[in-house]
């Protein structure tokens, strides 16, 4: 249990730092872009499609945060009607459930990745690979976390 702990929380800060960057690049990118609108009335063609993939990135990449801080959005208004054993095993059904769609996602997110490798963006000039990367990637990184849930409700169900 340690070990996967300490992979949850190895992902958690390399999560935040890496969504940090990408979110200080677009930060970056976007003023620059704004000083050479403004003052040299000219500016850069690939900034708002670098955005895009960076804002991409960056979701990806925290999504897992959220899930491993149970962060994620949910619908709580009618738990003090349930007993704490059902709001649990609904808990484990959830999260269930969202990992066999994160394995959907991920499998046709790395099919799509690969199919666009020998593609281009148009502004760039990059490969799509790495843009739609960011799909089976964030996945994974999901997938992770929510075993990682799993677990933990099942030994504190066991206690």
């Amino acid at each position: 249990m340690k070990v996967t702990k300490r992979i949850s929380d190895g992902i958690e800060f390399i999560s935040k730092v890496l969504a940090a960057l990408f979110i200080a690049a677009i930060t970056g990118v976007l003023t620059y872009q704004v000083i050479l609108r403004i003052v040299f009335n000219s500016g850069l063609s690939w900034s708002v499609e670098f955005s895009n993939y960076a804002v991409i990135w960056a979701v990806m990449l925290i999504a897992n945060v959220l899930i491993k801080n149970n962060e994620m959005i949910n619908v709580d208004f009618l738990d003090d009607f349930f007993p704490e054993n059902f709001k649990k095993v609904r808990d484990i059904a959830y999260r269930f459930v969202f990992t066999i769609m994160l394995f959907i996602m991920l499998y046709y997110g790395w099919k799509l990745a690969l199919g666009s490798f020998h593609k281009s963006t148009p502004a760039l000039g990059i490969s799509k690979f790495y843009p739609y990367l960011a799909i089976p990637v964030g996945a994974l990184l999901m997938i992770y976390q929510y075993f990682y849930q799993i677990i933990l409700n099942i030994k504190k169900g066991g206690e």
